[in-house]
């Protein structure tokens, strides 16, 4: 028999629980493409996977507690996407930093938006992004619950 894919869920405290039952991730189909997203831009994240012996399933997750911050780009000067992008989200002294990344695994993806969970918080303080030609963008005071995309246009020479 197959084991069954495994859900860990961080602590927050440098720890990693097992909660695949509790969280209905319980599932015995080989599972080798997957890609977590806000599917369903609740401001939660979701999970489609694509198992080589059963149809896809898709993971809708309808628990959401805290705040959360999305950021999308257009890049009509490096790649379309931003892909390569880094985003550092400040809440107080807290920071947090994702890097636009599309390979998530073997024949899975990442999509290309930066998403931040931010607990209790309803605002960020700062948002720095840096472009993949190292130029920075800097945002201040945007509220939680949003996606947000960020473009940046080709300056006229």
């Amino acid at each position: 028999m197959t084991p069954s894919n495994i859900f860990y869920r961080n602590t927050g405290k440098g720890k990693f629980d097992e909660k695949t039952v509790e969280f209905g991730f319980e599932d015995y189909l080989i599972t080798p493409a997957a890609v977590a997203v806000d599917i369903d831009n609740d401001g939660d994240i979701d999970f489609i996977t694509a198992p080589v012996n059963g149809p896809a399933i898709v993971f809708i997750n309808n628990s959401q507690t805290g705040n959360a911050i999305a950021f999308e780009f257009t890049d009509h000067v490096g790649n379309r996407f931003g892909i390569g992008n880094k985003v550092e989200i400040a809440v107080g002294d807290r920071k947090q930093t994702r890097e636009l990344q599309l390979g998530g695994g073997y024949m899975s993806f990442d999509a290309p938006i930066a998403h931040f969970g931010l607990g209790t918080a309803d605002k960020v303080d700062s948002v720095t992004v840096t472009w993949t030609d190292g130029t920075k963008t800097v945002l201040k005071d945007l509220a939680a619950g949003a996606r947000y995309r960020i473009e940046r246009e080709k300056v006229a020479q």
